[in-house]
């Protein structure tokens, strides 16, 4: 060193300064470097690496997918990287990452030559991106945005990634992940797509060609170019002959002259959309109250309740049956219009009312209305079952006027959509829901077809509403604990008035001492409500909602007013189904459930069984009592003409059906019509009414009005099986008597020769069943002039109790 010259010293010196100074810069660079990547984000999203799946739902048996389920468009399986065939592996890695055994996340061999092609295409971008950038980019830092910033992130986050997991694991995590294009993410849903059969058994060609798609899913589509997807695996094909995945020429040449053959998997449809409807609706409910529940994204397998075969009688009979409806809608426009003409009187503004059709033409119709003329534009779909049979000439049309310019009227059509309905089907043991039907058409925009009707906003019930007061009354007691209402007790149908408020029958007439029994079957409003006002408005209104076992608490707005006993409330078909189905469980509610189970697949131990709240509504007691007067309704009440009749017309053909019980509604002018009845097993609840809030018509009444409809279809329901219970149940606390109608008493020979309605075998709790005979008939009373129910006649009945005649509160309108 002392006798190198003093120049090279100097330099030497210098040299190793800056050697000093580079080391310390590039500890602080590797420290700064680790810091970075202290702040980078955690891999806990690889650690407990859980993309959206899709979730399928079947039916009952679990054999028949009804619905797929996907968070957002991600139609995803998971698979292990165990279940990819190797030659899909050598795929992945032939075209995306060829040097993937021997880097450690980033490929410093492909980055240079990136940068030299791109220098030579003038800028023009070539990737250099590895399988572990991807995962990087596409699972861990979601950030797509071509920035510098991004990509040294990516970088250094592929950097992590390869410390930590294995090779096998980061390529099940790119599998898994990576999308392929038509909503296929995943190589178990992409080979689903293209080919229709699982990635297990794909060929060498098909696995090269969803190899290739990554790159520009879209544009390589087979769906959308087939050259340019043939072009692409062809390239896929040729890098594994390269680097020797492929073995021979002559395999990549049969690899390469092999057409692409596509067997598309048809993409899930929807069965039984109203059902599948109400079961994604039951998930947000369930997962907005405990978000723990939420199964959306986990890859269940969702085994609902719905039977498929009941569920297309259901979405048929009521199809057919609105249809029906609209015609007799139209048989009745000349009647409603001689009453619209007295009560509206003259022609004014903002008035609905009937017009008759003078002209028809392509795109309008021309109307007369008492000397007026108008044009009417017609939609493009007209809003009917059938336009060519209410659009005609000498026709007559609802219309609305908005304005009257001399005797022209600027008017519109009136009706928005055809008439619609809903429907449900419970099991009355389990409360499982069987089918719903919520409309004529879920996939009918025009008509409000995704409106579920069957579940959704309600309608009033009217008398459908009845026997959920006088079953609860059944249990209510006195001071003494002794039962205050029995089936015999009698309300005095009589004028009556509350708070300004006079309520009506049906039949617009009064019928005298009422015995409870007969107030039901009769659907006759003033008994009802004064029972309502005997209860008291606070307690009656508490014990309607105990019915209510689809919201519990329940959420029903109820009124203690009197009319709300006639059936004011909205009210849907699930909700009165379920309500109606305590009555054949022995007074046992049951929320209803659309799932019978789930579980993953992929893991045994992961499933749960849907087990519904029970409560107790009623006594087992109270509950037969309502099914016998219910029966009734049926035999000899507002259903006899229709479920009645057929009945009768079954077993007089020797046929044996389960008993039937159940009550008709109808809502003041006819707004909505129902009809809910039950056998031993099952609960059938239907109404028909447009979504506008407007009259059918005059006579659009329950029995009559859906009748028609529920008969075929609970006929079309019984005939699935040969195996259902013949009778309801009779609970040991029960006794069986005669009653007349009026008294509420024992019946005598003079009930039966007044021609006033008798009830056999009325059910009453033990020790509260009449022991007198009827005076009523005996001193000689009149009956005043009892002519029969709405929809015809009278017969012989079942059910009633002593009591007291009674006073009584008010109720509301025509409901029958």
């Amino acid at each position: 060193m002392s006798q190198m010259h003093p120049v090279l010293r100097k330099w030497l010196i210098i040299f190793s300064v800056l050697c000093l100074v580079g080391v310390a810069a590039a500890g602080l660079s590797l420290g700064a470097l680790l810091a970075y990547i202290d702040n980078l984000p955690p891999l806990d999203v690889l650690e407990n690496y859980r993309p959206p799946e899709i979730t399928r739902v079947t039916d009952r048996t679990g054999n028949n997918q009804i619905a797929e389920f996907v968070t957002g468009s991600e139609r995803r399986e998971l698979v292990h990287f165990e279940d990819v065939p190797e030659h899909l592996v050598n795929a992945f890695i032939a075209i995306e990452d060829e040097r993937y055994y021997s880097h450690f996340g980033v490929d410093l061999e492909g980055i240079g030559r990136a940068i030299v092609e791109n220098f030579k295409a003038g800028g023009k971008s070539q990737g250099a991106s590895t399988i572990t950038m991807q995962v990087a980019r596409n699972v861990v830092l979601l950030d797509k945005r071509k920035k510098l910033s991004r990509k040294i992130r990516e970088i250094l986050t592929s950097m992590q990634i390869e410390r930590n997991y294995s090779k096998k694991q980061i390529l099940e995590f790119y599998m898994n992940q990576i999308f392929f294009g038509s909503q296929s993410y995943g190589v178990q849903a992409a080979a689903r797509t293209y080919f229709n059969k699982d990635v297990k058994d794909l060929t060498v060609p098909e696995g090269a060609m969803i190899a290739g798609l990554p790159k520009a899913p879209t544009q390589l589509s087979p769906l959308k170019d087939p050259e340019k997807a043939r072009d692409r695996r062809n390239l896929v094909l040729r890098n594994m002959r390269k680097l020797g995945y492929i073995k021979t020429d002559e395999e990549l040449e049969r690899y390469i002259n092999t057409p692409i053959e596509l067997n598309q998997a048809p993409r899930a449809q929807t069965q039984s959309p109203y059902f599948v409807d109400y079961v994604r609706s039951y998930f947000a409910k369930e997962a907005a109250a405990d978000p723990g529940a939420d199964i959306s994204g986990k890859g269940y397998t969702v085994v609902s309740t719905v039977d498929l075969n009941l569920q297309r009688i259901l979405e048929e009979e009521l199809s057919k049956g609105l249809r029906e409806v609209e015609k007799e809608i139209e048989e009745q426009k000349s009647e409603r219009f001689g009453s619209e003409s007295s009560h509206l009187g003259d022609v004014a503004r903002k008035q609905a009312r009937l017009a008759r059709i003078d002209e028809v033409r392509d795109d309008s119709i021309s109307v007369s209305l008492r000397g007026y003329k108008a044009t009417i534009p017609l939609p493009k779909n007209p809003p009917y079952f059938n336009p060519q049979n209410v659009i005609k000439k000498g026709n007559l049309i609802d219309i609305y006027i908005a304005d009257i310019k001399g005797n022209k009227l600027e008017a519109y059509l009136f009706d928005k959509t055809h008439v619609q309905g809903g429907a449900v089907l419970l099991d009355v043991h389990t409360g499982e829901i069987l089918a719903i039907a919520g409309g004529d058409d879920f996939y009918d925009a025009t008509n409000n077809g995704q409106w579920n009707r069957a579940v959704q906003g309600g309608r009033q019930p009217g008398s459908c509403w009845k026997p959920l007061l006088y079953g609860a009354s059944f249990d209510v007691m006195d001071k003494s604990g002794f039962p205050k209402f029995t089936p015999g007790y009698v309300e005095v149908d009589e004028p009556y008035s509350i708070g300004g408020y006079s309520p009506k029958n049906y039949e617009g007439r009064h019928f005298g001492p009422t015995a409870l029994y007969e107030g039901l079957v009769k659907s006759r409003n003033i008994p009802t409500i004064k029972l309502f006002m005997d209860i008291g408005p606070k307690t009656a209104t508490a014990l309607y909602n105990k019915f209510n076992v689809v919201t519990i608490p329940s959420d029903w707005q109820l009124d203690p007013v009197p009319s709300m006993c006639l059936g004011t409330p909205n009210i849907t078909p699930l909700e009165l189904a379920a309500a109606y189905a305590v009555f054949p469980n022995g007074g046992i509610g049951i929320t209803p459930t659309p799932i019978k189970r789930m579980f993953n697949p992929k893991n045994t131990g992961d499933s749960r069984s849907v087990k519904p709240v029970q409560s107790k509504i009623l006594s087992p007691e109270a509950a037969y009592m309502t099914v016998k007067i219910m029966s009734d309704v049926v035999a000899m009440g507002t259903a006899k003409t229709t479920i009645g009749k057929w009945i009768m017309e079954q077993t007089a053909k020797g046929r044996k059906l389960p008993q039937i019980a159940g009550k008709t509604g109808t809502t003041n002018d006819c707004f909505v019509a129902w009809f809910c009845g039950y056998t031993p097993d099952l609960v059938l609840a239907i109404y028909v009414g447009y979504d506008q809030h407007r009259s059918m018509g005059p006579k659009m009444v329950g029995g009559r009005t859906i009748g028609p409809i529920w008969v075929p279809m609970m006929d079309r329901i019984l005939q699935t099986r040969s195996d259902w219970k013949m009778k309801f149940d009779i609970p040991p606390g029960v006794d069986l008597c005669d009653i007349c109608g009026k008294s509420g008493k024992r019946v005598t020979d003079a009930c039966y020769a007044s021609g006033d309605a008798v009830y056999k075998n009325a059910a009453f709790k033990r020790g509260t069943a009449p022991t007198e005979s009827c005076g009523y008939h005996g001193y000689g009373y009149s009956s005043g002039g009892e002519s029969g129910d709405v929809e015809g006649g009278y017969v012989t009945g079942q059910d009633a109790v002593i009591g007291n005649p009674g006073t009584g509160g008010s109720g509301g309108g025509f409901w029958n």
